[in-house]
Order: C-alpha cells, then sequence, then structure tokens
C-alpha cells in the first residue's frame, strides 16, 4: 500500500489523509529498521494502528455510509490494544461505531461486534490475571482479585512509575520523578529525543493550529464533523503517550498519525500552491535524519547476519521454596539486563516481595504477604 501512496502522492490525490498514512508507515519502517529485533513488542502494533488510521480514512474518502466495515477496524483496534497498552485511545473508535449502530438500529450488527470483542479481550484479561494477578498491569489501582500470586502493589506502583521515568528519559531518582509536573520535564526531554521526532512534534504544533481553525469553520457551517473526529482521536493518541510515557520508540507511529491526519485535513482544504509549498518544506527538513536510516539499510553487515549479543555478568543468588530448599537464580550485576547464557534470570530480586509458590519455578511464585 505504501508504494501506492507513493505514486499517488504525485497525482492530484496527495493530499488525502490515506495517502500520508500510508507514506507515513513506510517512514516508521525505514526509521525504526535499527531497532527492530524478534523480541519487539512496539513495531507490529504500532504499524497495525496506522494501518488502521489509513483504512479508516480510506473509507471515508470513498464515500461509505455503512457502520460495518468501520466497525470491522475498530475490532481490529481493539486486538491492537490487548498487544500494546498504549494504543489504547484507538477504542474511541469502537465507541463511535457503537453509537452509530444504536442510531441505526442495527441490533445484529451490535450483537456481531460485541460479541467478536469479547472474545477478543476476555484472553487478555485472563492471561493478564494468570501472570500479574490484576486485569491491567501494573495498574494497581485495579486491583479486583485476592490471589496469592499477585504481584505487590508496592512492586506494580513502583514498575509503573520506573516506566513513565524511562519515556520521559529522566535524570533524577525514581522518588523525584513521581507527580512531576510537565514543565519539569518536557523541556529536558524535548532538548534529548531525536532531531526527526523534534521536527515533528513542531510540524504538529503548526498544522495543530490549521486543524483547529479548520474545525471552528466547520463547526460554525455545520458540517465536516467526522473529519474532526478522526483527528480528535489521532491528536487525543498523541497527546497520551506525550503525558504517560513517551518513550519515542512507540511514540513516533502516534506522532505520525497525528500530523499526516492533521495535514491531510488541512492542505486538502488550501490551494494546490500552498500544499506544494508546505510539503516540500517539510520533505527537505525530513530528508537528511531519513538519509542517515536507509544509509543504515544499505551498509549494516548485522541485517543479514546477526550480531552478537552482549552478556551482561550475572550472579547467583539462592531462592527457597515452602520446604526450605534452595533453589539458584541468577540476577545482573549492574542494571537491569542480562543475556541468554543463564536461566532462569531476573532483573531485579528482594525476598522481601517475592518467594516461590510450590517446590519448583513451574508453581509460580508470591508475594512475602501471603
Amino acid at each position: 500500500r505504501s508504494v501506492f501512496a507513493l505514486r499517488a502522492a504525485v497525482s492530484s490525490r496527495c493530499f488525502r489523509r490515506s495517502v500520508l498514512l500510508h507514506l507515513s508507515a513506510l517512514f516508521y519502517f525505514v526509521y525504526s529498521i535499527d531497532s527492530m529485533s524478534s523480541l519487539g513488542t512496539d513495531i507490529v502494533p504500532m504499524m497495525l494502528l496506522i494501518y488502521i488510521f489509513s483504512l479508516w480514512c480510506d473509507l471515508h474518502d470513498a464515500g461509505e455510509s455503512d457502520p460495518v466495515p468501520y466497525g470491522l477496524l475498530a475490532l481490529l483496534g481493539i486486538f491492537d490494544i490487548t498487544v500494546k497498552l498504549s494504543v489504547a485511545t484507538i477504542s474511541l473508535l469502537a465507541v463511535a461505531v457503537l453509537i452509530w449502530l444504536i442510531k441505526e438500529k442495527k441490533v445484529r450488527e451490535i450483537a456481531f461486534f460485541s460479541c467478536f470483542s469479547l472474545i477478543t479481550v476476555i484472553p487478555y484479561f485472563i492471561r493478564n490475571v494468570i501472570t500479574t494477578g490484576y486485569l491491567l498491569y501494573p495498574m494497581e489501582s485495579l486491583d479486583l482479585f485476592d490471589l496469592d500470586w499477585k504481584v505487590p502493589r508496592e512492586v506494580a506502583y513502583w514498575d509503573r512509575a520506573e516506566i513513565v521515568m524511562f519515556g520521559r528519559l529522566f535524570d533524577g531518582t525514581l522518588e523525584d520523578s513521581i507527580g512531576l509536573p510537565l514543565a519539569g520535564w518536557f523541556q529536558a526531554w524535548f532538548s534529548r529525543i531525536d532531531q526527526v521526532p523534534r521536527i515533528m512534534l513542531l510540524l504538529c504544533l503548526f498544522f495543530g493550529a490549521g486543524a483547529l481553525i479548520y474545525s471552528v469553520r466547520c463547526i460554525r457551517g455545520k458540517k465536516g464533523f467526522r473529519e474532526i473526529f478522526i483527528m480528535a482521536v489521532a491528536v487525543c493518541g498523541m497527546l497520551y503517550w506525550l503525558l504517560s510515557a513517551p518513550l519515542m520508540r512507540y511514540g513516533l507511529a502516534t506522532i505520525l498519525i497525528a500530523l499526516s491526519v492533521m495535514a491531510g485535513t488541512v492542505l486538502s482544504d488550501t490551494k494546490r500552491v500552498g500544499q506544494m509549498a508546505v510539503l516540500l518544506g517539510v520533505f527537505t527538513l525530513l530528508y537528511v535524519p531519513v538519509k542517515i536510516n536507509t544509509d543504515y539499510l544499505t551498509e549494516n553487515e548485522n541485517l543479514i547476519w546477526a550480531a552478537p549479543f552482549y552478556q551482561h555478568e550475572c550472579k547467583e543468588l539462592t531462592m527457597t521454596d515452602r520446604s526450605g530448599a534452595p533453589h539458584t537464580i541468577y540476577m545482573p550485576v549492574e542494571g537491569d539486563q542480562g543475556g541468554y547464557d543463564v536461566f532462569p534470570e531476573t532483573p531485579y530480586y528482594s525476598d522481601e516481595f517475592v518467594r516461590m509458590r510450590g517446590d519448583s519455578f513451574g508453581d509460580g511464585f508470591i508475594g512475602s504477604g501471603f
């Protein structure tokens, strides 16, 4: 689809949102190529997120008035949430489709999408409860089950705080990062991110102002509400990422989506010469950093021959089972990154919080309070 989008980009349709989103998928792939791995959980759900938005805009641009195709995309979005919780705002599309179906009194379609939504999320919730004791981890406030293997609330709380601190590139202590206002971390974070996302965030401000003007005009004219809605969902996704744990590894996709949707909407409402001038400036700004990553594609031999994994030094620790028998586990000497040469391994361990649930590791672990 991105190849066809490249062809469409030089045609009269180049400012459709769907085309810009297809190009964004290609851009995201090229830009993220050096961070892809078989263990990664970011690239696939982010690419799927871009795909959902691009097809949604495709349907709208084609004049599709049946809510069912939109519902299928919303269902795909719900699945995407079970892969990566940070895309949770995509659920707004499902809410919109549900309201649409209720207004049209399509009972059979409502039942169909409701059932398949439950089929999609119930295994995800069950998996979370089995592995952590919570429906959503690390949301320790959503504590519904009294299970002996549940991760202690203190551990869940500090896990969540550490995720936020890591995303904000905060250099202070974990305690100092908790409850820190936007002004306390944003400037340092913005100065440390790469040049490309920094440019894109500034472009989001530029096109965001245009999108706001466009929305006001549409509301006054009582038209264009669907365009406003999809822009709002895209911007909400970016803001949700930015204000929670703004790690660029998965946040770049939300920036691309918001930028593409706003730019496609605003530029489609401007004159052709102005469109070309703006896009030429954007492509010029982004060319150099993208060229660097494409050079990585052609010059890095480890894309074909796997690079040797760095083995972090680990130390042996002893964990006792319920009968008091010792079992050996491993923990990194420094930091929280381990290797593949020892098992079982944990990034950190404290018998204050966890101990073995039975006589083997297969029985799981429980909090020390049980």
